[in-house]
């Protein structure tokens, strides 16, 4: 994701995970992520910082369109190895990957 925080990585994640299942047209999506405080920012229980609120306004216009229905939950970090397995093979492999 570039050179940036782990919260800004974990918004852009979100916000090309909403684009790709947009485009499948995919009617219903479960986001489960890991962090917390985007999990929190993204039900509005946690004020954006200005950082983050370009990319958190993309996300949500992606979250609320009316044809499809959206849930964000958090899950422990244990129950996501999958996708930490992938990131850690990834900065292993000293690839890029921008937005």
């Amino acid at each position: 994701m570039g050179h940036c925080t782990s919260t800004k990585a974990e918004i852009k994640a979100v916000y090309k995970g909403l684009q790709l299942a947009k485009g499948m047209d995919i009617p219903k999506l479960w986001l489960q992520l890991d962090s917390r405080l985007v999990v929190d920012m993204l039900s509005g229980r946690v004020a954006w910082s200005m950082e983050h609120v370009p990319l958190l306004r993309k996300c949500m216009k992606l979250i609320q369109a009316r044809e499809w229905e959206t849930r964000i939950t958090n899950c422990y970090q244990e129950a996501n190895q999958v996708a930490n397995k992938l990131v850690s093979m990834r900065v292993e492999l000293h690839t890029g990957c921008n937005m």
